[in-house]
């Protein structure tokens, strides 16, 4: 059992996709970038329940608001998981974002996260070409064109070689191999979905979206351990 506590509290592996941060790294080869993400045409709005080992440990939720100004959006990214166990107390984690987008490129980020107790914050802004950020690891100039971690909402994230870790306020290698279509129940019957694996030497990861782009089911898959994601209806 203290095996376990140390694997999900300590190494974040109940961050799940959430923010989907550090723990989605895989060194590799580099890709080209994505162009600039077009502005959502109305808000979006996504809460996952989260599972580990069947049980409900808390949500996972993510809202897109398109901003006053053209060609922006705000993206708030809330997660409150808590692990009961038992005799052996409980694991939390807490992690809330804000981000600004403008004309497709991220202009500002505002994070704190709370690791059963370890707090640690994130703040960042745009300064031309580049994004410069303050975390726990100190100062940290990353390139004006990356998506963040919290960019899971949206299938362009599989397409990216490096994001933002927003969590930790640093540039990660990213990877995401296509595994082809799925099928998953939904409130309204059933869906298809396009799936990605992630992996890297310390976690494995599912990602499904449906047909808009969206982000609609997922799961991290760490030495038999697993978080699964299953959205809101």
């Amino acid at each position: 059992m203290d095996n376990i506590v140390t694997d999900l509290g300590r190494r974040r592996l109940a961050i799940g996709f959430l923010g989907l941060a550090a723990a989605l790294v895989l060194p590799g080869a580099r890709r080209a970038r994505a162009a600039p993400l077009p502005a959502p045409p109305a808000p979006i709005a996504r809460k996952f329940n989260a599972f580990w080992d069947k049980d409900p440990i808390g949500v996972h939720e993510i809202k897109v608001i398109p901003a006053a100004s053209s060609g922006g959006w705000d993206v708030q990214v809330d997660i409150d998981f808590l692990i009961d166990l038992g005799l052996f107390g409980e694991i939390t984690y807490r992690y809330t974002s804000r981000e600004s987008w403008r004309d497709g490129r991220l202009a500002a980020l505002e994070t704190r996260t709370d690791d059963d107790g370890d707090v640690s914050e994130v703040t960042g802004r745009a300064a031309g070409n580049r994004f410069r950020m303050a975390g726990p690891d100190g100062q940290f100039d990353a390139p004006s064109d990356l998506l963040t971690s919290n960019s899971a909402w949206s299938e362009a994230i599989c397409r990216q070689s490096e994001i933002i870790d927003a969590g930790s306020g640093t540039v990660v290698d990213f990877m995401a191999t296509p595994e082809g279509f799925r099928t998953t129940s939904t409130a309204t019957g059933l869906a298809t979905a396009r799936a990605y694996q992630v992996t890297c030497p310390m976690i494995a990861g599912s990602f499904w979206y449906d047909q808009a782009g969206l982000w609609m089911r997922g799961r991290l898959d760490r030495r038999g351990e697993k978080i699964d994601y299953f959205l809101d209806t």
